[in-house]
């Protein structure tokens, strides 16, 4: 999982940063939680594909309100734009704008970081965190078809979405039938069509993710919406010392006769996988939008 944490690039907020890191530590008993800000992203690019990067691949976002930074504020109406479940802290509760003065926002005292931050952020992290995971498990039930085919599905995260919607059209009809088995991934434009495609095709489908927290809210509107099973590919039984991109795409590899990966170019993910799979000789049909 990885939490991301948005908040002003100034020194005196190390400190926060720090405090912030151990509650996010310390929230779920057994759980390894990458915690990063966005300048500690050293690779080349450009600071906003790295913060779109940020928000879409992140669990939760963590976001610092203090002093009305413009740059905060954009990346919180980002985070907020994609349902993504976000954190408030706070020096002042009083300077907090308007329209954000209904969410909750933990106040914290700078010179009592220890006391007045990390207790309460470890306690919001863990509520926010289990209320997911009730959305999550009550989607994991569901009988077994026997099927001749499977296939697995996924993509980039980013994608135009007519362009997408025709590629998957196209791309899926020879596939689509009772006897198939259709494996797809969780999170982004790609895995959100191409299940709600398969859905109204009343497909036999199973969502996979990376983690039991990797779903999108759009997805988890799917999965309760069709009744879809979704498996977390850390719990499945896989094969350990194969050098595969995830443990999902061996899973895909596994478990599916051919894979369909639909890539914008440039996502560098996508991309791996593509390139994996070419290596094991995997049957895998590659659509470009």
């Amino acid at each position: 999982m990885k939490a991301f944490v948005i908040m002003p690039f100034k020194k005196v907020f190390n400190d926060v940063f720090y405090f912030i890191k151990e509650a996010v530590k310390n929230s779920v008993t057994g759980e390894k939680i990458e915690c990063f800000r966005l300048d500690e992203k050293k690779a080349a690019g450009k600071i906003t594909d790295d913060f779109i990067d940020s928000i879409e691949t992140s669990t939760f976002c963590i976001a610092d309100l203090t002093g009305n930074n413009p740059n905060v504020m954009w990346e919180v109406g980002y985070a907020i734009a994609s349902k993504k479940p976000t954190i408030f802290i706070c020096q002042d509760l009083s300077s907090i704008p308007f329209d954000l003065r209904d969410m909750k926002i933990i106040e914290y005292e700078y010179g009592s970081l220890s006391d007045s931050l990390t207790e309460n952020l470890t306690k919001a992290i863990n509520e926010t965190l289990a209320q997911f995971e009730v959305k999550r498990e009550a989607t994991k039930v569901k009988k077994t078809k026997i099927t001749h085919l499977s296939v697995a599905v996924t993509g980039s995260m980013r994608t135009e979405i007519s362009k997408t919607k025709r590629r998957i059209q196209i791309l899926f009809q020879p596939y689509l039938g009772e006897k198939t088995k259709w494996y797809c991934g969780s999170y982004g434009v790609v895995d959100e069509i191409a299940v709600e495609f398969l859905a109204k095709m009343k497909q036999n489908i199973t969502v996979v993710g990376y983690h039991s927290y990797d779903l999108s809210s759009k997805m988890i509107e799917l999965l309760r919406k069709y009744d879809i099973p979704f498996l977390d590919a850390t719990q499945e039984q896989i094969p350990k010392g194969i050098d595969a991109p995830s443990e999902r795409d061996l899973l895909f590899a596994m478990k599916s006769d051919i894979v369909i990966l639909i890539w914008d170019g440039k996502s560098d993910g996508t991309k791996e996988m593509i390139d994996w799979y070419k290596k094991q000789e995997k049957d895998h049909i590659i659509g470009f939008v």
